[in-house]
This record gives structure tokens, C-alpha cells and sequence, in this order.
């Protein structure tokens, strides 16, 4: 399967029956798979706390700074301004990376 183009708003988290901050994050593993399939551009929002590593979120939160294929990556502390009605402790974060981009 080829795709030229991704564009995404990954799930944050399953429900594990307690509260939001038991659950394991996810939206890694949507990033993950979608830079295998080696798009020109990706486009994906997600939480900031990405960047704060813990639960499961380590080895991205070490790997971020070092991909030379992020061209752009724009925060915001206060989720609702770009996600009306979201409330993501910490803010969110879009990342746009292209395939051919170095740097």
C-alpha cells in the first residue's frame, strides 16, 4: 500500500476504566506507523506531553529533536485554541514532516 500524502488527528488513549491519566498514550504508534509508510508530507496533531517523555512515550520523546525530516513543528499550551472544547493538559503540537526534506 503506497500513500502520497497522510494527514492526522491520532487517538490519544483507550479508556482503561480509571482516570485519563492511567491510561497509556497511543497516538505514538499512529505516528510510527505512518512515517513507515513514508509519505511526502506528514501532517499529525498531538499531544505536547509527547516531548515530556513517560508512559510508553520515551523513545519518541529522545528521537524528536534528532529527525532531520521535521521541517515544522508548531505548539500551543492551551489545547482548546486550535481544538475547540479539547482539554489536553499540557497543550498540543502539529508536526509537519516531508519525505525529502534534510534539515
Amino acid at each position: 500500500m503506497k500513500f502520497n500524502v497522510i494527514i492526522g488527528n491520532p487517538s490519544h488513549q483507550p479508556s482503561d476504566g480509571g482516570n485519563d491519566a492511567s491510561a497509556m498514550p497511543i497516538y505514538r504508534k499512529f505516528v510510527e506507523q505512518a512515517k513507515k509508510l513514508d509519505p511526502r508530507p506528514l501532517v499529525m496533531i498531538t499531544p505536547s506531553r509527547w516531548f515530556f517523555g513517560r508512559r510508553g512515550l520515551d523513545a519518541r520523546h529522545s528521537e524528536m529533536p534528532h529527525n532531520r525530516r521535521i521541517r515544522k513543528l508548531v505548539g500551543y499550551r492551551d489545547a482548546g485554541e486550535r481544538l475547540p472544547g479539547a482539554d489536553l493538559s499540557g497543550g498540543v503540537f502539529y508536526l509537519l514532516g516531508e519525505r525529502d526534506y534534510d534539515g
